[in-house]
């Protein structure tokens, strides 16, 4: 209390002189249901807000979920398809490159057949002509005529 003064006489100064006590708390419970009433509002604000913020928490969660699960797909979807066309790729050069290897040994073959070939008909030509010049030979030899006769020889 301040220096001796009583309840009454700073309840004067206040204003209080006129109000009984049934108007005091009828005061008091009307500015506690007042705090009351704004601290229900806050509470219910706050409550709002949370439920607001945990909203979008969830839905950029859940669109970066959607998010990563598109790009992991799309780039699934693409390594397949890169892998698809590697193997496709390879498997067209092995068959260019099998094709080339067989058309290389083809071509060996047949210039080998045609190699052996010639020098077969060269073979036989040459033994033909041996013949022919030996069996001229001989038949000039048992005929008794010159070689080459003197029309042929200068």
């Amino acid at each position: 209390m301040m220096m001796g003064r009583t309840y009454k006489a700073m309840m004067e100064d206040r204003g209080f002189e006129m109000l009984g006590p049934v108007a005091v708390a009828v005061a008091v419970a009307v500015v506690l249901a007042v705090v009351v009433v704004l601290a229900v509002v806050v509470l219910v604000v706050a409550v709002v807000i949370a439920v607001a913020f945990l909203a979008v928490v969830v839905v950029v969660l859940v669109l970066a979920f959607l998010a990563v699960v598109v790009v992991v797909l799309v780039l699934a979807f693409l390594a397949v398809v890169v892998v698809v066309l590697v193997l496709a790729f390879l498997a067209v050069v092995e068959v260019v490159l099998v094709l080339a290897f067989l058309a290389v040994v083809v071509v060996v073959l047949v210039l080998a057949f045609l190699a052996v070939v010639v020098v077969v008909l060269v073979l036989a030509f040459l033994a033909v002509v041996v013949a022919v010049l030996v069996l001229a030979a001989v038949m000039a030899h048992v005929m008794q005529l010159p070689m080459f006769p003197s029309y042929l020889t200068p």
